[in-house]
């Protein structure tokens, strides 16, 4: 399979990005960052190394227990990636000592890799196991773990037998893999049966608690009348929300709406949206106080906006695939999302404890503001009480995946005192 993959599967692989490089600018970027073998930079030789390999947004997956590593001792930790989407978070990411962009997925680019590197532990996030990088990790008796794992029934990795013989031929080499669910597990067994389970749950609800509890300052005031955000919102969920808010707006809501990609072009034409439905739009980076609704035209804001939310809707649910309902539950918003989401074990969770709600109109989303207008202040305490339990029962997942990493450590640096 090695060899298959190898001078077979991954050329094409490669030769699939090298055109798509000439008319995407965020896969060029990526051959820029790896062209001349740029992952391969001067850093500390005498520290030992933790590694964390994250894709791009499984970083928040992963910030968890790098803090709980970084608050236990002297950890130096370096995170590989793949998408250069990853590198602005990364910058800003206190806990990470050294990024940088994964090599290509080939032996004798890993091999340079972890001979210069010499890391301790693999850990990684979420569902980005390139083969090479596991395969040639294993034959170093590098310990490895991937954490916060997922495999669902629909997955191309487990649907097909080719998925499931070749995803397993990589996941059979890892040490352990630590599982969100039951469910996970089983599937995971059925790949690779000899391999080491646990089922642990999801590291991203510990980053979603320590996010909120920072309580970054905001230039927003609200003085009555509930909060309506709705947050990561592309073009076909803008399709569906806007027609519901005129109504719920004039009777005193208030609303915010946060773009995923708040470019100039995807804000002027929710601007033109807004104004054909007779609402007055304003940006955050201007905040007229006249206007109806504010657009939220900066990034990394999203999590600091829902503690303002009594009613939250989560963007992507009427495009492909939902983005994530926890920063909205941990305030304890009430989250409502279209069809797409049956890629989020959360909203289901939610929706089956009537934490959340379903809606595929227009009309159902403003007969669900409207009624919130009416809501009486006890219902609402007692449901945000009952979000916020629902997320802090998933809690500490972190510290279990930062325990593991700890064992498979030398003793002399795993006991390193702060």
């Amino acid at each position: 399979m090695e060899v298959f993959y190898t001078f077979i599967i991954y050329p094409m692989v490669w030769s699939g990005f090298w055109l798509l490089s000439w008319f995407n600018s965020k896969v060029n970027q990526g051959f820029k960052l790896r062209r001349n073998k740029s992952w391969i930079k001067a850093f500390d030789s005498k520290s030992q190394w933790i590694w964390f390999h994250v894709a791009s947004g499984e970083l928040e997956y992963a910030k968890p227990v790098m803090r709980t590593l970084k608050q236990s001792g002297k950890f130096k930790i370096l995170v590989t990636y793949f998408s250069p989407s990853a590198t602005r978070a990364l910058a800003k990411a206190s806990d990470v000592d050294l990024y940088i962009p994964m090599p290509w997925d080939t032996p004798w680019n890993w091999n340079q890799f972890l001979d210069h590197y010499k890391p301790q532990v693999l850990a990684i996030a979420r569902t980005d196991t390139w083969p090479n990088m596991v395969w040639q990790t294993a034959k170093r008796n590098i310990p490895s773990i991937l954490f916060s794992a997922t495999l669902p029934s629909h997955s191309g990795r487990y649907a097909s037998f080719w998925g499931r013989l070749f995803y397993g031929s990589v996941v059979e080499k890892l040490s352990t893999i630590s599982c969100v669910s039951e469910s996970d597990r089983d599937n995971f067994t059925r790949l690779a049966p000899d391999q080491s389970f646990t089922v642990d749950g999801d590291t991203r609800f510990d980053q979603v608690i320590y996010r909120v509890s920072e309580n970054r300052p905001l230039r927003l005031e609200f003085n009555g009348g509930p909060v309506f955000v709705a947050g990561s919102t592309w073009p076909e969920d803008e399709k569906i929300l806007i027609p519901a808010l005129k109504e719920p707006i004039g009777r005193g809501l208030k609303a915010i709406i946060a773009p995923h990609e708040p470019s100039d072009i995807h804000l002027r034409f929710l601007e033109e949206s807004l104004l054909a439905h007779g609402l007055k739009p304003t940006r955050y980076s201007e905040l007229n106080p006249g206007a109806d609704i504010i657009l939220i035209d900066q990034v990394g804001i999203l999590a600091d906006l829902y503690r303002f939310a009594q009613v939250a809707f989560i963007g992507g649910s009427f495009k492909k695939s939902i983005h994530s309902v926890m920063e909205a539950s941990a305030c304890g918003a009430l989250a409502i999302f279209g069809p797409y989401h049956f890629n989020n074990r959360e909203a289901l969770a939610l929706k089956s404890e009537k934490l959340a709600v379903e809606v595929t109109n227009s009309e159902q989303i403003r007969n669900i503001l409207l009624k919130e207008l009416d809501l009486d202040p006890s219902q609402i305490i007692l449901r945000k009480k009952s979000m916020k339990a629902f997320v802090q029962k998933n809690s500490g997942v972190s510290l279990k995946i930062s325990s593991w990493i700890k064992t498979q450590l030398p003793k002399t640096y795993s006991n390193h005192p702060q």
